[in-house]
């Protein structure tokens, strides 16, 4: 039973940081499209309604909002672990570890995709700490988990199942640093005569956190055992491919963002696996 409500906080909990993201987006869009000559009521509120401030500074430190999150991300993820650990049968200091792994391979997995799609900048540029692309974390996951279950000695056949919604938290949390970064905008609108850029970034968050919260359930309801990871492609193939139209990001294949056609393959992918009888 004490399980059994630490789950139910866990699925509202995500419910509510969804909320919270769908608020702040109507909140920043709701006073760009109220504005008068681009004055808005508060400071923290910049032009066209994105987050005008994407540092913090402490003495003569200054902190990334952006890496920021990632930081509380990996937190979150370490909690959301151990707060599972014992249905899976995972030790504490496991369950700690294989937050931190996953966190660090999906970063690479995400920095070489990013490589990928940009492989003629790299040549001339070289390659820079920041840039990645969310998918190629996405499809190192079954990879990366295989490898941490080697590494950690867990035999648990559903450890892919245990990993995945901390890796969906962590995307939900680095969107957030993106907005707070202004990075990965949507697309810029003209509404009432007023300057306005579609925050994109707090929309996929609050989806990415519904898709959580359903995760969770299904997880304490035996649902989909064995299904995380292609629900996860299916669900988030889907919003980032919907959410790509508002995004201010080319479109380069018969229309489509490179983001899309991804996400399309995503979506095909998770339904070959969705359909397979052996768990994923």
């Amino acid at each position: 039973m004490k399980k059994y409500r630490q789950s139910q906080r866990l699925i509202l909990l995500s419910v509510i940081l969804s909320l919270c993201a769908f608020l702040i987006a109507w909140f920043f869009w709701n006073e760009a499209i109220h504005s008068v000559n681009l004055g808005y009521h508060y400071g923290f509120i910049g032009r066209g309604g994105v987050f005008k401030y994407h540092s913090i500074h402490l003495n003569s430190h200054t902190i990334s909002l952006y890496w920021l999150m990632h930081l509380v991300g990996i937190v979150f993820m370490c909690v959301l672990n151990l707060y599972r650990r014992k249905q899976y049968k995972i030790g504490a200091m496991h369950a700690v570890i294989t937050a931190l792994l996953s966190a660090v391979s999906g970063f690479i997995g995400a920095k070489l995709l990013y490589i990928l799609e940009n492989i003629q900048q790299i040549l001339v540029s070289g390659i820079q700490f920041g840039g990645v692309s969310f998918f190629g974390a996405l499809f190192i996951i079954p990879a990366a988990v295989w490898m941490i279950q080697k590494l950690l000695r867990i035999h648990n056949p559903l450890f892919l199942d245990y990993c995945v919604p901390s890796a969906l938290l962590m995307l939900g949390m680095i969107r957030i640093g993106c907005f707070l970064n202004g990075c990965c905008s949507g697309i810029h609108l003209t509404v009432n005569g007023n300057y306005c850029v579609v925050p994109v970034q707090l929309l996929e968050c609050g989806f990415d956190f519904l898709i959580l919260a359903y995760m969770l359930y299904s997880e304490i309801h035996h649902i989909y055992t064995g299904k995380h990871y292609p629900l996860l492609l299916l669900g988030y193939g889907t919003v980032r491919f919907l959410l790509e139209f508002l995004r201010s990001t080319p479109k380069v294949w018969i229309g489509f963002s490179n983001g899309q056609c991804f996400a399309l393959l995503a979506i095909a992918v998770g339904m070959i696996l969705w359909q397979s009888k052996k768990q994923v």
